[in-house]
């Protein structure tokens, strides 16, 4: 299973659940909850919050692509009309409805140790703070789990370096039986 971001969070969770029912897993620039969040890019999406509930979905869309954690794939000719494209048809339910606590899944951090699937851990060396920590923690508490800090790209990183990210995903993949 492949998830990035909050899809990282998803799979962690699915393979902590249904340790049989998967054959590897790789959370990519994903967060992990257990963790103390930094503080600005915690008040940033508050903020965030705050415009979907005041002045709309759009509002919250134009603030959340001009947050820092987007400012390499922005900065990409090649990414920024994909990811513009990709977040301007989000619904921004999780903004605007009764789940805008973003950690509302299992404490992660106290459950990682169970995940016994091999495990690659994908990063952009420009990411913020909060992911390359939870890169690090998913690294040290998950058995066997290796790191792989993508340079030169953010957040998005499969979408930033769409050549590089799929090698290490292909090279990982043919490791695992």
């Amino acid at each position: 299973m492949v998830g990035l971001s909050m899809g990282g969070r998803t799979i962690l969770n699915f393979a902590i659940a249904h340790p049989d029912r998967l054959l590897s897993l790789v959370p990519v620039d994903s967060g992990v909850t257990g963790l103390t969040p930094d503080s600005e890019f915690r008040k940033r999406l508050e903020k965030i919050v705050t415009a979907a509930n005041a002045a709309g979905v759009d509002e919250a869309i134009r603030l959340w692509c001009a947050d820092p954690l987007f400012v390499p794939a922005m900065g990409s000719t090649a990414c920024a009309p994909a990811l513009t494209e990709i977040v301007g048809g989000y619904t921004g339910w999780n903004w605007t409805a009764d789940a805008t606590d973003l950690d509302r899944d299992v404490e992660l951090l106290d459950s990682l140790a169970s995940i016994t699937a091999p495990t690659l851990v994908i990063v952009g060396e420009l990411d913020l703070p909060d992911f390359q920590t939870a890169a690090t923690a998913m690294e040290s508490h998950i058995g066997g789990a290796r790191k792989s800090v993508m340079s030169g790209v953010g957040h998005m990183s499969n979408m930033e370096n769409p050549a590089g990210f799929n090698s290490l995903l292909s090279e990982f993949l043919a490791g695992v039986s």
